[in-house]
């Protein structure tokens, strides 16, 4: 997808401009959608308590 985004210059291919706001606009989906998918992540429950261990206060 990026390649066609490419042009020749001084006979080496390079990318556009516009080739690096596409990869940009897709790190940011990519970063929103890890970060939906973190906050959906359940937290750790609390510690149990155990009756043979001390209290701590």
């Amino acid at each position: 997808m990026l390649a066609s985004l490419s042009t020749v210059q001084d006979g080496m291919q390079v990318p556009t401009a516009s080739a690096f706001q596409l990869s940009f606009a897709l790190g940011l989906a990519a970063a929103v959608v890890a970060l939906i998918v973190a906050a959906f992540i359940p937290q750790r429950p609390a510690a149990e308590s155990h009756p043979a261990l001390p209290d701590e206060h």
